[in-house]
């Protein structure tokens, strides 16, 4: 999902945990089952590291797009959960790439708005995300705000 390579490299471990490394990130969604509460408990796990995790959510904004065309990290993860979610009919998906492109874009937009507007609730504005994301996927509102708002799972300690 990102780019500055030079930064990464003087914030120990930074590429690690940004390319995939930490499972308590994108990715990790405990006993989920239906794809598309996967990819919006991703995306709404991922906003919240503003608040829990600045540093991380603070590289993400800073170097974020290159790694959204990766074929490491969170992107191939990203991929899959969008293409299980479309070949489940929970999603209408034409091309996954895009479709990545899109989410990944529209979340590091939100990470930086957060960053920028410490008085907004990350949790009320990432829900949103997921929910609005969702909805442009095909998922009417009424499911998509469900989904959006349900329990998280619970986070592995980092």
């Amino acid at each position: 999902m990102l780019a500055c390579r030079p930064v990464l490299g003087r914030l120990p471990g930074a590429e690690h945990i940004v390319a995939g490394g930490a499972p308590w990130w994108f990715g990790f969604h405990g006993d989920l089952k239906d794809p598309a509460e996967i990819f919006a408990a991703s995306v709404r796990l991922t906003g919240r590291l503003q608040r829990t995790h600045p540093q991380i959510a603070r590289i993400l904004v800073r170097t974020g797009m290159a790694y959204l065309t990766s074929d490491s990290g969170q992107a191939p993860q990203a991929m899959r959960d969008l293409q299980a979610a479309a070949d489940n009919g929970r999603l209408d998906i034409d091309d996954v790439r895009t479709a990545v492109a899109m989410a990944g874009g529209a979340l590091l937009g939100v990470l930086h708005l957060l960053e920028t507007s410490p008085d907004l609730d990350a949790e009320r504005v990432t829900d949103q995300l997921a929910s609005r994301l969702l909805c442009m996927f095909g998922m009417t509102r009424a499911e998509a705000q469900e989904l959006a708002t349900r329990p998280l799972p619970s986070l592995p300690a980092t």
